[in-house]
This record gives C-alpha cells, sequence and structure tokens, in this order.
C-alpha cells in the first residue's frame, strides 16, 4: 500500500525571477481509515472527545460521517450505519447533509433530551465530554445498527480481540430498546454476542444517564495482516409503546492478540475410500518459538480405524 504520509514533490516555476521552486506537500491527517490495531496487545480507544487517526477529526460534534472526516464529523471508513430514514452509511460513504438522520448535531451546551431521530452528539451528567448518540424512532434503527471496521495492522495474524464499551441509556420514554453487539471476519456473517447485550426498560424513569458498560473477548478468529474484524451494534424495540429512549456509545476499546492455532488450508472435502491418500494441508498459525505444536485429526463420521 502506497505510504500517505509520502511527500508528493511539485516544482513551480517563478515566470519573473526564472527560478525553480521545489515544495514539498505532506498528505495530512488519517494514516489508516478505519480504526487501527498496530501492536498485539495494546487497546486502540474511541472516545468521541479526541482525534483518532482513520477513525475522528476532533470532538464528535454530530457534523455527519464521509471518508476524511473535516472537523466534528466521524469517518465513513471506520464507521457504517443501515436503518435510517435518511437511507444507509455504507463504508467510505458520505453523509453530511444538515438536518438528516446522520447530522443532527450537538445537544451541548444544555444536553436537554430530545426525540428526534438521528445521530447526534450527546452529553451531560456521567458522560465524559461527548459521545455518539442515538435517538432510535419510526423508522429510525427499529431494526438497524451501528457499524465499526477495524483492521489488522500488527504485522502478525490476529485470533482474540478484547472490546469493551459503555453504552449509556436515557429512559425517559415509555418504550423498550435493546442493542445487541455482533462481529464478523467478512462483513457478512455476524455472530451475536447476548452477554453483552443492553436492554432500556420500558417503563420510564427520568432523564438521568445510565451507564452500561460491557466487555468481552471474541476467540477462534484468523485475522491476518492487513485484514479486518467487524463489529455491530443491532437495535430494535424490545417493548412498551409510544416514544423511544435515547443512547449514547462511548469508549470503545478494543485489543489484539495473538495466539497459536491451525488452520486448514483450502475448502472442505470428502475422502473416498480405497483410493489410495488424501492431503488435508494444514497451516500453523503464528507458531510458538519455543514449543512444538501438535495436530490430531478427528474423523467426525465412521470407526476411526477405517
Amino acid at each position: 500500500m502506497k505510504n500517505p504520509y509520502a511527500p508528493t514533490r511539485s516544482f513551480i516555476r517563478n515566470s519573473r525571477h526564472g527560478l525553480m521552486v521545489m515544495g514539498l506537500m505532506t498528505a495530512a491527517l488519517h494514516g489508516h481509515a478505519q480504526l487501527s490495531l498496530i501492536a498485539p496487545g495494546t487497546p486502540q480507544a474511541i472516545d468521541f472527545d479526541n482525534t483518532v487517526a482513520g477513525v475522528s477529526n476532533g470532538a464528535w460534534a454530530g457534523n455527519g460521517f464521509q471518508p476524511v472526516p473535516t472537523a466534528g464529523q466521524l469517518s465513513s471508513n471506520a464507521f457504517s450505519s443501515y436503518g435510517w430514514n435518511s437511507g444507509t452509511l455504507n463504508i467510505g460513504g458520505t453523509q453530511t447533509t444538515s438536518g438528516t438522520d446522520y447530522r443532527r448535531g450537538s445537544t451541548a451546551p444544555g444536553n436537554a433530551p430530545v426525540l428526534v431521530g438521528g445521530l447526534w452528539s450527546f452529553g451531560g451528567p456521567g458522560i465524559t465530554g461527548r459521545a455518539l448518540g442515538i435517538q432510535p424512532s419510526t423508522g429510525d434503527l427499529v431494526p438497524g445498527f451501528i457499524g465499526l471496521r477495524i483492521q489488522n495492522n500488527t504485522g502478525v495474524n490476529l485470533t482474540a480481540f478484547d472490546i469493551a464499551f459503555n453504552l449509556f441509556y436515557r429512559n425517559d420514554q415509555p418504550r423498550a430498546t435493546s442493542f445487541e453487539l455482533r462481529y464478523s471476519s467478512d462483513n457478512v456473517s455476524f455472530t451475536a454476542i447476548p452477554a453483552v447485550n443492553v436492554v432500556s426498560p420500558a417503563a420510564a424513569v427520568g432523564t438521568a444517564w445510565v451507564p452500561n458498560l460491557r466487555n468481552t473477548t471474541i476467540t477462534n478468529l484468523n485475522i491476518v495482516p492487513g485484514g479486518y474484524l467487524y463489529l455491530r451494534w443491532y437495535s430494535d424495540d424490545a417493548g412498551g409503546t409510544g416514544n423511544r429512549d435515547e443512547f449514547a456509545l462511548d469508549d470503545i476499546s478494543v485489543t489484539g492478540h495473538v495466539s497459536t492455532s491451525v488452520a486448514i488450508v483450502g475448502s472442505a472435502a470428502s475422502v473416498t475410500e480405497t483410493v489410495g491418500t488424501f492431503p488435508i494441508p494444514a497451516a500453523i498459525v503464528n507458531p510458538d518459538p519455543v514449543n512444538p505444536t501438535t495436530v490430531d485429526l478427528v474423523l467426525i463420521s465412521g470407526p476411526a480405524d477405517r
């Protein structure tokens, strides 16, 4: 991949003085266009208050999404979303039109409750700085999802990931809403993690932000260097009637880990009896530098002595 920080040389001739001037223009923000894991065991965080390369430009102000965000925006190379009246935000897409679901703005400084569906910049007591504000409503994220793309830039295969986040809700409306985290290595097939679900109660109790800190470890993956892990927070109604509670996603943390594992190389194959031997190639992922790896092949049908 071309180094986005490599200087670009341009030559400008000054016709008055007959001088040749060489200018150096360096590529600006965001070396990696998504949340980038740069070393195993090192967490990468999104707090929606500070610039994160490939993710955000300054504090999130509810100003929309595009691949290279301007101040107060988030990168669509990191975030995606589906289920809004204003359409879909695909990876690499642009949603920056004022007054639409993807650009609702900020509730600062008062941080009063809102009812208009969309993605906001929320804050208030209990939330440090700003958070990704989510207001579901009719036709808005019920159902739908907020997605995050993470790239492995460690140079080694990552086989496990620690995921943490804080999903606040403001239970000021008489309808319950659920959020379920799912993950994928191909952005097609997603696996749910019910243990970290967040559901706001149906009975309204007030406008205070209620924190829901969640963390989990995803295992049995093999994300190669340059490959991606995809997270999605799926939302839907979960009971009650009327307007829906507000949510604020904050303090996302992702840590990639290395472990030794064995992966079958190529597609699945069947073996016909009496035709001789049949190779089943396997690869050792991240081999231990000291301890040998032993592989046992287990038949899933037929007697073992055959």
